[in-house]
């Protein structure tokens, strides 16, 4: 039986003795249980939010857990969408550069460069609003000074 399965039942078993502290204790060590579980694959499911009952979006990732809104999660598929089919195109781009024009391999990068740059250049970003988790949120960025 997974850690998961009996986190689960022991849950059901004491749910109405256990304080809501208690409660939201065990429920956040079945999502830790229920990640490690799932190794190093991503995962992506539905979640509502026991604190706000908010509709979220929870994606877990080598390990990492990351609780975001549903606009959020639009927004990193729409880019995922994107750089993915940007990677197809510039594939595309490199091979024909090499095969029909004989570029050898640091021409065809440094066409595919300048291609990137243009792009870059025609397009709206796609980026989520960045929320912090409060555990987190006091933490200095990497090679800033503590506030």
């Amino acid at each position: 039986m997974k850690q998961s399965e009996r986190l689960v039942a022991l849950v059901a078993r004491l749910y109405d003795e256990l304080t809501d502290e208690e409660q939201k204790v065990l429920a956040q060590a079945l999502q830790t249980a229920q990640r490690l579980e799932l190794g190093e694959g991503f995962s992506i499911k539905s979640v509502v939010s026991q604190s706000s009952g908010a509709p979220r979006v929870e994606a877990c990732w080598m390990g990492m857990l990351a609780q975001l809104t549903c606009d959020q999660a639009r927004s990193i598929a729409a880019g995922i969408y994107d750089a993915a089919s940007e990677a197809e195109a510039d594939a595309a781009l490199v091979a024909f550069l090499q095969k029909e024009l004989n570029f050898d391999l640091m021409q065809a990068a440094g066409a595919l460069h300048l291609v990137r740059q243009q792009r870059d250049q025609l397009r709206e970003p796609v980026t989520a609003e960045k929320q912090e988790p409060s555990s987190v949120a006091h933490m200095p960025t990497q090679g800033g000074k503590p506030s």
